[in-house]
């Protein structure tokens, strides 16, 4: 058996599955990790996880390609800020009130 390169399986397994699957007669390998990116991101994947998976040199390249997929979380973000803030003071919930 052969090793693994992005130039082999894309001849033994990803051309094959394109002819096999219409559909994907479109795609590209490269598509697939775009693909791959953002389920990540939709399944809860931080900056730095999305960089290791898809082998970034760093944070920067991944969140400059893919920084339209994170949800912005400010509200949810300063509701639990101000919940641990409410806590620490021994305030309880401040929304209750």
């Amino acid at each position: 058996m052969q090793p693994s390169t992005e130039k082999n399986w894309c001849n033994r397994i990803w051309l094959k599955a394109r002819r096999a699957v219409q559909s994907a007669s479109g795609y590209s390998a490269h598509d697939l990790r775009h693909v791959a990116a953002t389920n990540a991101v939709a399944a809860g994947a931080d900056v730095k996880l999305v960089q290791l998976m898809l082998g970034h040199k760093d944070a920067t390249e991944t969140l400059n390609t893919y920084s339209h997929l994170w949800p912005n979380r400010v509200d949810e973000v300063i509701d639990a800020v101000e919940r641990r803030r409410a806590k620490a003071l021994g305030l309880g919930d401040l929304r209750a009130l």
